[in-house]
């Protein structure tokens, strides 16, 4: 069999179809290529351990603060506590979240 890579193949994508593509090779520590082949090839993609592990934990931990601001906000809404100063620093907090998923999605580019 000819392992010999030398067909390209241009595919045009959406935004929400590329982002989807980046973060799951990323999240697999695979290249944007070698998980599409190996989606051909296998029907699965096999996940490089040591990346997929890293970026699973980094994705929890984004996850965990956006659970506990949630619950912050809901405890502050309930108790008529919620005024400008908290909706500011929630804003930043979500800003802080937005930009370390901007990162795992430019090493894709």
């Amino acid at each position: 069999m000819n392992d010999k890579k030398d067909k390209v193949v241009r595919v045009r994508l959406t935004d929400s179809l590329y982002a989807k593509l980046c973060l799951e090779a990323e999240a697999t520590g695979l290249t944007n290529s070698e998980y599409i082949r190996q989606l051909i090839s296998q029907n699965k993609v096999t996940p490089n351990n040591k990346n997929y592990a890293k970026i699973i934990s980094e994705i929890n931990r984004i996850g965990n603060n956006l659970n506990q601001l949630t619950k912050t906000i809901n405890q502050l809404k309930k108790a008529n506590l919620l005024d400008n100063r908290i909706l500011e620093h929630t804003q930043l907090e979500l800003a802080i979240i937005n930009d370390k998923l901007k990162k795992i999605l430019n090493k894709c580019k």
